[in-house]
């Protein structure tokens, strides 16, 4: 009897390899001297850098939620297992460190108003500007997704653990969703992510409701998700959830080497 597919994402794609070379392609580029390189080369390094099907020759679970659902809290349930979790905040912190291409462009685009004394990223400062402009919002995302998506991928091919998470609170916004074989939803109900995020961040609830208006709905996340974790209650009830999850990820990952899928084609 035929076996039944498992996994929902272009893991045994015949044309999965070809995506790997192409942003290994694409990343060698970006690791060059972009100082040298003209702008509208890295415009069309961007628009071609391939963000679908990609394959990291291993089982990769995309894990998102909105603000105040606990994705830190899990990422660390599952690095207690032994799960190398790439973190897309971090790329996205390294991808603007002093000296890289990406801050020089955000600075010459918005001006040194968003660099501070030392000449690092000023968070708040740019968050200002692109919060309530979609047109800057988006110019930003274009300069910075290729590159953490880079950083991302470089990750995910270095993890050793018997499969990997990507931690992305815009898992679906910037389409990382398609570097994972599966979704898991950290989900919350309305009131706790209200209360949690007011008591982290100090903010009001009038910030807090904006923030979660910008993410993607709750109930699209839920609707594209595979895997849910309802985390309403406290870490003991939480690291059951994770539990259970893991040992159904190992046996996916197991099933993933079965099919061949670490074995490139001949001549690869």
């Amino acid at each position: 009897m035929a076996r039944r597919p498992i996994l929902h994402s272009t893991v045994l794609d015949p044309n999965a390899w070809a995506r790997a070379a192409a942003i290994a392609r694409a990343w060698r580029v970006f690791r060059r001297d972009h100082a040298s390189c003209p702008r509208a080369e890295r415009a069309r390094i961007s628009r071609n850098l391939p963000t679908r099907g990609i394959h990291v020759k291993k089982l990769v679970i995309g894990l998102t939620g909105g603000i105040g659902s606990g994705k830190s809290a899990v990422s660390r349930c599952f690095e207690d297992l032994g799960i190398v979790v790439i973190d897309a905040d971090k790329a996205a912190r390294v991808v603007v460190e002093p000296g890289t291409p990406a801050l020089a462009q955000i600075a010459e685009h918005f001006g040194n108003g968003i660099l501070d004394t030392s000449g690092a990223l000023d968070r708040a400062a740019l968050r200002r500007i692109v919060f309530s402009d979609a047109e800057k919002r988006k110019w930003l995302e274009g300069v910075l997704h290729p590159r953490i998506t880079i950083e991302i991928f470089k990750g995910l091919r270095e993890a050793t653990s018997p499969y990997a998470i990507l931690a992305s609170p815009l898992l679906f916004e910037a389409r990382q969703d398609s570097l994972a074989n599966r979704v898991l939803v950290v989900d919350v109900d309305e009131s706790t992510q209200l209360r949690r995020t007011m008591e982290r961040d100090a903010n009001t609830e009038q910030q807090v409701r904006a923030i979660m208006a910008s993410q993607i709905a709750r109930s699209e996340r839920l609707a594209r998700a595979d895997d849910v974790i309802e985390n309403n209650g406290t870490l003991a009830e939480l690291r059951p959830q994770v539990a259970a999850l893991h040992e159904r990820y190992l046996v996916l990952a197991a099933e993933l080497r079965r099919r061949g899928a670490d074995t490139p084609p001949a001549g690869a």
